[in-house]
This record gives C-alpha cells, sequence and structure tokens, in this order.
C-alpha cells in the first residue's frame, strides 16, 4: 500500500504524508498489546498478559502523540509525498513499563506471557486475538524506532514534531480511562474449553482443567 500512495504522490493524483508508529497505546484502544488486558488486570489486581519476551526493549507510541504528530505532517509541506516515523518517548522493556504501572497504581503488577499455541485457539473465537497472535513473533525480538532518514543537501528540512509525553505522564493518564466496570476485583471470565485443552499444551495444571 505505501508504494502505491507514493506512487499516486509522484504522478500528481494525490497529497499525501505517511506517518508510521510502534505498538500504541491510549484513550479506546482495548485491544492493543498495551490495551484492557494490561492496564484494566494492574487497576484489578491481576497479572497483566502480555505477549513475547517483556524483557526485551520495546517500542510504544502513545494516541496522542500520534495525533499530534499525524496534524503536523497534514499541514506541513514539506512531509507531502514521503514516509515518516513519528517520535515516541523513550524506549524501555516491556517489564519497565510495567514497573511505571505499578508504581502508579500502588501495588505490584506480575506480568503473565501468553504462549502462542494460546492466542491461536483464543483467536478462533476472538477477532483481536487473531490479529494479535499474527503479531505475536514481533514481541519475540527487540522492537526499536527507526532512526532519522539523513537529508540530502537538496530536501527539504523535516518539519518539526511535537515533542513525545514523557512514559509516566501516559501510563497515568491511561490508567485514569479505564472503565470501573471493566475487570472489577473479584470478576470472573469464563475460559473457553478449547482455550483450556490448547494451555494444557503447554501447563499441565491447565491440562488438567480441560
Amino acid at each position: 500500500m505505501t508504494a502505491e500512495l507514493l506512487a499516486a504522490s509522484d504522478a500528481g493524483r494525490a497529497r499525501i504524508a505517511i506517518g508510521r508508529a510502534s505498538d500504541f497505546f491510549g484513550a479506546g484502544v482495548t485491544e492493543s498489546s498495551l490495551g484492557t488486558r494490561v492496564f484494566g488486570n494492574a487497576l484489578a489486581g491481576k497479572r497483566a498478559d502480555f505477549l513475547g519476551d517483556p524483557d526485551l526493549p520495546h517500542s510504544y507510541s502513545y494516541v496522542p502523540d500520534i495525533a499530534a504528530g499525524l496534524a503536523t505532517l497534514g499541514t506541513d509541506e514539506r512531509a507531502v509525498g514521503q514516509v515518516w516515523h513519528l517520535p515516541g518517548p523513550e524506549t524501555v522493556t516491556t517489564r519497565a513499563l510495567l514497573d511505571i504501572v505499578a508504581h502508579e497504581v500502588n501495588h505490584p503488577v506480575p506480568i503473565r506471557s501468553v504462549p502462542q499455541i494460546a492466542l491461536t485457539a483464543l483467536g478462533l473465537a476472538n477477532p483481536p486475538m487473531r490479529a494479535l497472535a499474527g503479531l505475536a513473533s514481533v514481541f519475540a525480538h527487540t522492537l526499536l524506532p527507526a532512526p532519522p532518514t539523513p537529508q540530502s543537501p537538496s530536501e527539504p528540512a523535516p518539519p518539526p514534531q511535537p515533542p513525545p509525553t514523557p512514559q509516566p505522564v501516559t501510563t497515568r493518564a491511561r490508567l485514569a480511562l479505564v472503565p470501573p466496570e471493566v475487570n472489577p476485583p473479584g470478576a470472573s471470565r469464563r475460559v473457553p474449553k478449547f482455550a483450556l485443552h490448547a494451555l494444557g499444551l503447554v501447563n499441565p495444571m491447565m491440562r488438567a482443567l480441560a
């Protein structure tokens, strides 16, 4: 799609600027890797469900920062016809990010890494989980922000981007947006039978429950 859009821009059929961000979180984002299963669970005193290795550095983008960056690209002539990597907060491990969340909720937030086979099974009945299962490999490797693209003297200077929001501020704001009815303490969820069987392939206790 990127190639098609850039070709249309070069041919004068469209005026476009492409902004790219890392995994995102923020208002209205409930099914991302940092969605309700992280922030909602943290507020409810539960384990945060996470994909992949929480000790690898991973970049996350805050939705208001993405919006501000796209607004800049959409109103600056220097952005037309190019691909831009939107700025984000400092890159840390997911465990370090959850330490910030734990500080905000004033209690430890343990992490439960969800195995790929369980995601695949849950995705049979849950489209958002199916999409996450397809992205699981991304969380098994370090994800760092793209380096700035060198500019030649003949190219215009890149449009100035607003500074990203610091991680403690983003996590505090996201926690404030969790509805009180989401994952209330003591609430239970029924795990589908096929999901128990899938989890049982890697967990003897879950095999017994299945």
